[in-house]
């Protein structure tokens, strides 16, 4: 059985173990280049900042194998108090990844509407996604 729902900050182990197992050529594609090291993946998903992102899992049994993330400047997000106005609106940055054994399934584009539904909700007003030009599947 397979779902996409928001992952906690409880969960960071879980996306940890999510982009360790990335093969490395995914891994590659998903951090922009070069080769990221295990303790590179690791400093960075507990660099995360939770209360400025949204993390959407894509799970399959129970285990994560595929994440949108979602991110805004520091300070962006949440615009209190009251209702944002037009002017207000925000830009943020995603990136997704789906382990080897899932893609081509449909999968990146589930996590990506996904992602940009939350963007929606959270007043962001324009989505920044980073590839390599060699990253065919994601400029598509």
């Amino acid at each position: 059985m397979a779902f996409i729902r928001h992952l906690t900050p409880s969960e960071a182990p879980k996306l940890e173990a999510h982009l360790l197992r990335l093969h490395p050529e995914d891994r590659r594609m998903r951090f922009g280049g070069g080769s990221l090291s295990d303790t590179a993946v690791i400093a960075y998903c507990r660099s995360i900042n939770w209360p400025a992102s949204v993390q959407i899992g894509y799970f399959v049994k129970g285990e994560l194998r595929g994440v949108a993330q979602l991110a805004v400047p520091e300070g962006a997000w949440p615009l209190l108090p009251g209702l944002p106005v037009a002017g207000d609106r925000i830009g943020a940055e995603f990136a997704i990844s789906v382990e080897r054994d899932f893609q081509r399934r449909g999968i990146g584009q589930a996590l990506l509407q996904r992602a940009v539904i939350a963007a929606r909700n959270r007043n962001v007003g324009s989505l920044t996604m980073f590839c390599l030009p060699s990253n065919e599947r994601m400029r598509r």
